[in-house]
């Protein structure tokens, strides 16, 4: 899924508190990266996000990624870069550092750098993919944001392969889910059922494939 590649596609860029400056601009200094999303802190306290009034149901993704590249113009003494999805309420959703990304790596001024996030990751801490209305933010730690500039770019959600994807976000892959649609945060064993005293389905479902 495209959210951002030249254009935003079914996304708004949206700020929660104003005193940011955002918009699509042409990177002339880096011609090859086209349009991009441009952001501008003006105080300590807000962040900007790719925003739909119609939450979304992202659950294909599940066990899937989100990746972006991210280009830092400017940022705050000691500053600690995070990103995060939200869902609509009741849900709760944390922020990531970047560093937490597969790459690793912290920004670097005026470099471009390409980051790639497990959703698994963020619906461990809460996040509800059946109901996703801001599908990414990038910001510097809140109270410390002041002065933060960076553009982005190439904003991708891809599918998990088939043998790792997790379409009821339990922890166990649909390859050996053998209680699939388990509800959100029910603790499962290894083969996705529910464990004994949370209700729930507990029989399994022989779904999975015959192991080789």
């Amino acid at each position: 899924l495209e959210v951002f590649r030249e254009n935003l596609f079914e996304w708004d860029i949206f700020n929660c508190c104003g005193h940011l400056y955002s918009n699509v601009i042409f990177d002339y200094e880096h011609p090859e990266h086209g349009n991009v999303i441009a952001n501008y802190f003006a105080s300590d306290t807000t962040r900007p996000a790719l925003h739909t009034p119609h939450p979304r149901d992202l659950t294909e993704f599940a066990g899937g990624t989100i990746e972006f590249d991210l280009y830092v113009i400017n940022e705050p003494n000691n500053a600690q870069w995070e990103m995060q999805i939200d869902c609509m309420y009741p849900c709760t959703s944390n922020a990531l550092t970047l560093t937490s990304s597969q790459e690793g790596h912290a920004p670097r001024l005026r470099e471009w750098q390409h980051y790639t996030f497990n959703l698994s990751d963020l619906v461990a801490q809460g996040l509800h993919l059946d109901r996703i209305d801001n599908v990414l933010s990038v910001f510097p730690a809140w109270g410390n944001q002041l002065g933060a500039e960076y553009l982005l770019d190439n904003i991708v959600l891809t599918e998990a392969s088939q043998d790792l994807k997790d379409s009821d976000s339990d922890g166990a892959s649909d390859y050996f889910d053998e209680c699939p649609n388990t509800p959100f945060g029910i603790p499962v064993n290894s083969i996705g059922c529910p464990l004994p005293g949370y209700g729930a389905q507990t029989h399994p479902v022989n779904t999975h494939k015959e192991l080789l």
